[in-house]
């Protein structure tokens, strides 16, 4: 298969692996929203769930219509990571403190909401603003900031996934954190804020520069 041909095919098969993350993402949501029903979460946090509903439906209409645009991809991917981080948390939820070993893999489900929250966050925050509507940065000087951000998100997650004590403040335990790290979050979260907050004035400036 030569270069072409492999470029075709990617693009005819685009729109089934759009539609199949955005059918994933709703999927997803309702399972959670059917769990902070049972959890009794309250009727406002399954209207909060829901709004994840039109990033998930606007992102499939563009990445399948325009597969070459990463801005629908962008709201896609974030979408779905999103969709796995308040599914597996209310699921977990349910499991371990709702009804106590009544679900199979709950503890192991409580990790998930840890660090995915991260690219989630940081494709919707950051990258999409970036490429926003064009799906091309301003210039090539602005690689830097994709490159600081990526950098800063891996860290970002992994530290997440191995820091110990509440799960988003949702009561969980984290199962894989290590309590070693217990006493650095405190200053390296005052660093990644400042960073994250440079970061986001960087990409909100980026809309000012381009319009």
């Amino acid at each position: 298969m030569n270069a072409q041909q492999a470029m075709t095919a990617g693009s005819r098969a685009a729109p089934r692996v759009a539609w199949l993350l955005c059918g994933l993402s709703l999927v997803l949501i309702a399972g959670a929203v059917a769990f902070a029903f049972f959890n009794r979460d309250g009727f406002w946090e399954s209207v909060r769930l829901l709004a994840l509903v039109s990033s998930a439906l606007v992102g499939g209409m563009v990445a399948s219509r325009r597969p070459v645009n990463p801005v629908g991809w962008f709201l896609l991917v974030s979408a779905t990571c999103f969709a796995i981080v308040v599914f597996t948390e209310r699921y977990a939820k349910y499991g371990l403190l709702t009804e106590p070993g009544s679900l199979p893999l709950a503890k192991a489900m409580a990790w998930l909401p840890q660090w995915l929250w991260v690219p989630g966050a940081v494709l919707m925050l950051v990258f999409l603003p970036l490429y926003f509507p064009d799906g091309r940065l301003i210039s090539r000087r602005w690689r830097w900031v994709v490159r600081f951000a990526a950098f800063l998100s891996v860290f970002n997650a992994v530290f997440s996934a191995f820091q110990p004590g509440d799960v988003q403040g949702t009561g969980l335990v984290n199962p894989m954190g290590v309590v070693a790290l217990g006493t650095l979050p405190w200053v390296i979260d005052a660093v990644q804020l400042s960073l994250w907050l440079g970061l986001l004035l960087v990409s909100a400036a980026s809309l000012v520069v381009r319009f």
